[in-house]
């Protein structure tokens, strides 16, 4: 009883020689660091993340707990997503609205993306530096591991080239699938025509395992193995609105 008298005695002498704490005002909290999509590599080594410092949105890569490597300013870009393959590459998602012209609706919405490799510290864009497909994807894969080697596959839509004029022009609409050598940055198409289908299985050899097409006819979504449209049936909706 006596140690918890001198013990309030001791609070009221500490709370009546301090001064009052005054809370930040409002604006200190907006000052704050904003972070996001932040993504761990594939050992947890290493980390990757979105922040915006001072109005500025920044990509920061470093290791997990420890020191920021790299910093990339991303201005304006619209980053979707955010991810390793592996522990040397961080692929960011992005989005712009461009317009494609009446053959293709007008304005929309295309996907790209960019690969940050952790070693460098150096950015590659490989569907604007490709020659082969449009610079932008349309659908994409789970990174994937070949002897050693890491890859990104996207769908893309093949360019055509007109010799006679050196013409450059977006295909004929059907999708391919292409996949990225993270180290190299070269892109090599495993697929193409794609019409009707919804999505692509990518096996651990870059081989495509399964393809999923609309049978409009019978008012279904059709998934059949590998990307012969005439191999056998593994499974089918009851309905085409599902998926």
């Amino acid at each position: 009883m006596i140690f918890l008298h001198a013990f309030l005695l001791l609070c009221f002498a500490m709370g009546a020689n301090s001064e009052p704490v005054q809370s930040p005002p409002l604006k200190a909290y907006a000052a704050l660091p904003q972070i996001d999509n932040v993504s761990l590599s594939l050992s947890g080594k290493y980390i990757g993340l979105v922040s915006d410092i001072g109005g500025q949105r920044v990509i920061l890569m470093g290791q997990a707990g420890g020191q920021i490597s790299h910093k990339f300013g991303i201005g304006d870009i619209k980053l979707r997503d955010l991810y390793w393959a592996g522990d040397d590459h961080l692929i960011a998602i992005t989005s712009s609205t461009q317009d494609m012209g009446m053959r293709f609706g007008g304005l929309n919405k295309l996907f790209n993306l960019v690969i940050i490799d952790r070693q460098s510290g150096e950015l590659h864009w490989p569907l604007r530096e490709s020659k082969k497909v449009m610079n932008a994807a349309f659908d994409f894969h789970r990174p994937v591991k070949k002897k050693g080697r890491w890859y990104q596959c996207v769908d893309t839509l093949p360019l055509k080239f007109n010799a006679r004029n050196r013409d450059v022009r977006i295909g004929d609409g059907e999708l391919g699938l292409s996949c990225i050598d993270l180290m190299s940055g070269k892109l090599k198409t495993i697929a193409e025509g794609r019409k009707d289908g919804v999505d692509w299985l990518v096996g651990p050899e870059l081989e495509v395992l399964a393809h999923a097409i609309n049978d409009s006819a019978n008012q279904r979504w059709v998934l059949r193995a590998g990307n012969d449209p005439d191999t056998p049936c593994l499974l089918y909706t009851s309905d085409a609105a599902d998926e």
